[in-house]
């Protein structure tokens, strides 16, 4: 399996698409070198995550706590983070945000109580929101409207392929780290020496964004007043981009942070194992995603979205329910590749569907709408696994990815012709 996922990565950056991100723009390049550092050190953390909390004797109720923090503090900074991008610069803005969030992180695994380990939650998801709400008006800034869906598919495929590095080495890390320090291998204290290795990998994803030269829109400096009252006056059709996303958040909130705990529960697998089974979740991904441009191609980007996320289901539902460890780890790795591949493609629809100037705001209603779903969704997955286990969140899940789906075939499926000025959006 894993020859012929290294073949076909093979074949596809022979494809001239994955060839030409030599000849993107140098602050997409930046960007992109970031993004790969930024993605090793990320799959370690979110590896060892839930069983640091849980090796420490916290129960799954604290956890899900954990979990929601960072997107209810999402909600409160979401909007003011994408207006700031507008005003100040998307550069600017997501150097600040990812510098703060990672020292909130050092702090939080520091400080192993409680208390701390909430208040440092906190901090770092609303940093962490200033970060990623400016990613995609910054990738539409810094490409034309033919780069648009390469760089968008390298963003998303590069983070995966760094992952699938990432997960390789982690699996072994926790066992590494218990040696050196004498202390069991599955412990709080070699969970939190694991992460702190990655960490320091996301440390130096700041140097590229250092390096980035700030582009600012040469048009004139309109200030829209986002409220619920004047959603509609924007000239983006926002509710159509945001209700998907909404059911799309419910969905993932449910199970999609646990599946690591799924696998240790079900299959009894040890640490090594599990970061065997994620590491090829990352390139198999990453072959989805930067086929992802070549199929919007042949079918348009919101086809392509919609075909490859009822794929999904089936191999979602075939992981839940099917107790067989390869079978389970086949579908976990189609799961994400199929429900993944698409999600660079809508974000650079729906950005070449929004005037420059509300790019910010619009991407943060866009990710509000993301983050009200996992404001709620890992609390009520807590309590659910330690009263009935699994089997219900899988239905859910496939549920809320159903409607996401249709809503998106329903808003959008008459809109596959991209407008011939980026930022003179259609409305749909």
């Amino acid at each position: 399996m894993m020859d012929f996922l290294r073949r076909q990565q093979v074949r596809i950056l022979h494809i001239g698409y994955i060839r030409n991100i030599s000849s993107l723009r140098r602050n997409a390049r930046l960007y992109l070198l970031s993004v790969v550092l930024n993605g090793l050190g990320n799959s370690i953390a979110f590896l060892f995550f839930n069983l640091y909390i849980e090796s420490m004797g916290e129960s799954r109720e604290f956890l899900g706590l954990l979990q929601s923090l960072p997107s209810a503090i999402g909600l409160l900074v979401s909007i003011p983070a994408g207006m700031l991008g507008d005003r100040l610069g998307r550069r600017r803005v997501m150097l600040v945000g990812g510098s703060v969030g990672l020292c909130a992180y050092w702090a939080f695994l520091v400080s192993p109580s409680q208390p701390m380990m909430v208040l440092w939650t906190i901090v770092q998801g609303g940093a962490n929101i200033f970060y990623w709400i400016n990613v995609a008006p910054f990738l539409a800034q810094n490409s034309s409207e033919e780069e648009r869906p390469l760089l968008f598919s390298a963003n998303f495929g590069l983070m995966t392929l760094a992952s699938f590095a990432g997960s390789l080495i982690a699996g072994s890390l926790p066992a590494y780290m218990a040696g050196r320090m004498d202390v069991g291998a599955e412990s709080a204290e070699a969970y939190r020496a694991a992460m702190l290795v990655g960490l320091g990998l996301s440390v130096l994803a700041l140097a590229p964004l250092w390096m980035i030269r700030e582009v600012r829109w040469p048009g004139p400096r309109t200030r829209s007043q986002v409220g619920i009252g004047n959603i509609f006056r924007l000239k983006a059709p926002v509710l159509k981009f945001v209700l998907p996303q909404l059911s799309l958040g419910f969905g993932a909130a449910l199970l999609i942070p646990y599946l690591n705990l799924f696998f240790k529960e079900q299959f009894s697998v040890s640490d090594q194992a599990l970061g065997t089974i994620y590491a090829p979740r990352g390139l198999v991904t990453a072959v989805a995603v930067m086929a992802g441009p070549a199929l919007a191609l042949r079918l348009g980007k919101i086809r392509s979205v919609v075909l490859s996320q009822w794929a999904s289901l089936v191999f979602l539902l075939v992981l839940g329910f099917v107790p067989v460890l390869p079978i389970a780890a086949l579908a976990f790795w189609m799961r994400n590749a199929l429900m993944n591949m698409g999600h660079p493609l809508f974000s650079a629809f729906m950005m070449e569907r929004t005037p420059e100037e509300e790019r910010g705001t619009v991407n943060s209603l866009f990710q509000m709408a993301w983050q009200v779903g996992w404001m709620v969704g890992p609390a009520i997955s807590g309590a659910v696994q330690t009263r009935v286990g699994f089997a219900p969140l899988f239905l859910a899940t496939g549920t809320f990815y159903a409607l996401s789906t249709a809503l998106m075939h329903v808003f959008f499926h008459d809109a596959e012709s991209p407008p011939s000025d980026a930022e003179s959006p259609v409305e749909i």
